[in-house]
């Protein structure tokens, strides 16, 4: 399970996380089209943003993830919080827990 809880106080309109294997190599000046976006959506009971995430085996060992909240202001703008990076460490391929405070 992958969740972040976020300020209350702020309309939140999408969060998700991008995980990237740590020995990932890119060719400098091409797009990057490969990485493992992970949507979370929002659960009442729990106050929180959340998804379920089943690491393929290429993320086994230490990853970078970071998180992106975005939310909209009264005149409809899209504002992007601050992200937020942390290590996690994958042991096979089983699901993760990676907690983070977003937008406070």
């Amino acid at each position: 399970m992958i969740w972040a809880k976020l300020d209350t106080a702020v309309a939140t309109t999408q969060v998700w996380a991008v995980v990237v294997p740590k020995n990932a190599t890119y060719t400098a000046g091409q797009p990057v089209t490969n990485l493992t976006r992970v949507n979370l959506s929002f659960n009442p009971a729990l106050n929180r943003r959340q998804a379920t995430w089943a690491p393929p085996l290429r993320h086994a060992g230490q990853n970078a993830v970071t998180y992106f909240a975005m939310s909209e202001d009264a005149l409809g703008t899209r504002l992007v919080a601050t992200p937020k990076s942390a290590g996690l460490r994958v042991h096979g391929g089983t699901a993760v827990r990676i907690p983070w405070q977003l937008l406070k």
